[in-house]
């Protein structure tokens, strides 16, 4: 048994967790399968939004996994509501 089939027997077993949700989420990116390491790693942040490490590797899975816009908005949280530009003052200054 792998440490894939090992941490899916603990999620059928019940023990869902972010910590278990971002190992599955860290192994299936391992063996190339980006898509299938965001749904976990989605879920692990769903479970723990301060889960930095999580936010980091899912933006990484949807990168891989075609979707850059994803990729960047759940690197950061915030992206979607920030304006994209920095605000100007009257001195040309940020």
């Amino acid at each position: 048994m792998d440490a894939g089939q090992r941490f899916e027997a603990l999620l059928a077993s019940g023990k869902d967790g972010a910590l278990l949700r971002f190992s599955l989420g860290m192994h299936y990116l391992g063996t190339g399968e980006p898509a299938r390491a965001a749904g976990h790693l989605r879920r692990a942040v769903e479970q723990d939004p301060d889960y930095s490490a999580a936010w980091k590797l899912l933006g990484k899975a949807l990168a891989q996994a075609g979707d850059p816009a994803g990729a960047v908005l759940n690197r950061d949280p915030e992206a979607e509501t920030r304006d994209p530009q920095p605000k100007r003052s009257h001195h040309g200054k940020k």
